[in-house]
């Protein structure tokens, strides 16, 4: 995955924890479970590059 798929998900992640809907809640948790998943794969990207 290149750093540019990264980024477009990272936008992704954004919209998906600030859309208001009834179950925003769940979208929120969400969306910070997959950021702080894509900080793990920059940290791998950067140990191996």
């Amino acid at each position: 995955m290149s750093n540019l798929d990264l980024n477009q998900l990272k936008e992704e992640i954004l919209k998906l924890k600030t859309e208001t809907r009834p179950d925003s809640i769940t979208s929120e948790r969400l969306g910070s479970i997959l950021e702080g998943l894509i900080e793990q794969i920059e940290e791998i990207q950067k140990k191996l590059s």
